[in-house]
């Protein structure tokens, strides 16, 4: 079974001796080198769903679970999707709540059946209020393009509403998907109204365990209307061009240009890094930004 856990590395999984008194590992130092690596490998499944288990607890009544649930908002789409495979393969029990419910495309795949689909808006918090009950987390995926006042509601209002309602919950932590401020003037002004808003509402509600992540671009393969899109085959090379040491200096020594050079961010490691965040009491609360997200995405492997 795959499990969720905090990243921090146990004391009795380092480099050092182990000092539990039970630990199979220091008890079985006597046997051969085959059989101790054996055993040790248990001590670490053992340590590594200690997290899973108090996230568990603290969040679920009348017994207690290893598979904590996360709530995924908007989890059918582009990044939503990937959030919710990332969650699964940490070992995370997951509930996604969109306005079509079970997705027509992909809902035959194997992760799409190990979701919970919920049918509902998240503009309408009575539609889904109930699924936050036993909760660990909330991840926040809404977003979409249109009008300044349809993207301010779609990108802000949603994830205000969203936060004022984990919050009231109990819900332990919350994870936005903001976006990086390209600092366009009259360019997608409402798209970034509703995101800052709706920054400000999971700094307010979750000071300590609020998380917004502002990637740039992001790209992977994009499945729209049953086809797919290889963003990858654009994204890919700019992020392996534009996340190089002197385009990061150039970036930040051209303040009018220097926002322009953000690198891509392939999904996968969005999802990951909002997952991380999600879960692990370690990640520091607060705005991440492409390059935090970076490094949170990639302690993301001790959770698999």
């Amino acid at each position: 079974q795959t499990r969720c856990c905090s990243l921090s590395q146990p004391e009795h999984l380092s480099s050092t001796p182990c000092r539990r008194k039970f630990c199979v590992g220091t008890m079985a130092q006597p046997l051969g080198r085959g059989l101790l690596a054996s055993l040790r490998g248990a001590c670490r499944l053992s340590a590594t769903r200690g997290f899973a288990a108090e996230a568990a607890a603290s969040n679920t009544s009348g017994g207690t679970s290893p598979h904590p649930t996360v709530l995924v908002l908007g989890g059918s789409g582009f990044v939503g999707s990937a959030v919710c495979r990332a969650a699964q393969s940490a070992g995370c029990l997951v509930t996604s709540v969109n306005r079509s419910g079970q997705p027509p495309s992909g809902g035959s795949s194997d992760w799409a059946e190990r979701v919970r689909w919920v049918k509902g808006d998240a503009l309408e918090p009575a539609s889904w209020r109930e699924e936050l009950s036993g909760a660990a987390a909330v991840i926040s995926c809404v977003g979409a393009f249109g009008s300044d006042s349809f993207m301010e509601r779609v990108c802000g209002d949603a994830t205000v509403g969203a936060a004022q309602e984990a919050a009231k919950a109990g819900v332990p932590r919350f994870v936005f998907i903001s976006a990086h401020n390209y600092q366009l003037p009259f360019v997608l002004q409402g798209y970034y109204r509703g995101k800052f808003k709706a920054e400000e509402a999971v700094k307010k509600n979750f000071p300590d365990t609020g998380f917004s992540l502002r990637p740039a671009f992001i790209h992977g393969p994009r499945e729209v209307a049953g086809i797919t899109v290889p963003l990858h085959l654009v994204g890919g090379p700019l992020e392996a061009v534009l996340s190089t040491p002197q385009a990061r200096l150039l970036a930040g020594s051209v303040p009018m240009v220097g926002a322009l050079l953000a690198s891509p961010l392939h999904v996968d490691t969005v999802a990951r890094a909002a997952v991380r965040a999600s879960l692990d009491p370690t990640v520091p609360a607060g705005v991440l930004d492409i390059s935090s997200i970076r490094d949170v995405a990639a302690g993301f492997a001790s959770l698999t």
